[in-house]
């Protein structure tokens, strides 16, 4: 009996870690797209001063959008 709830909770844990990981993935995905949209945004209007910290402000936006 010992080893069968033993399976059935590895069994459990690795089900929930692929479940997390799916979760974790569809995150960052919208933090990209976010950030990539905020950064093409800026190119077009021709704002390309100081564009990594421009990055960084875009990622972080998109960060809370995100929450």
């Amino acid at each position: 009996m010992k080893s069968f709830t033993r399976v059935a909770l590895i069994t459990s844990l690795f089900l929930f870690s692929a479940s997390l990981s799916a979760f974790s993935q569809d995150y960052m995905d919208a933090i990209a797209e976010n950030s990539c949209a905020c950064i093409d945004n800026l190119v077009a209007n021709n704002e390309t001063k100081n564009l990594e910290i421009r990055l960084g402000l875009c990622m972080l936006q998109s960060l809370m959008k995100s929450r």
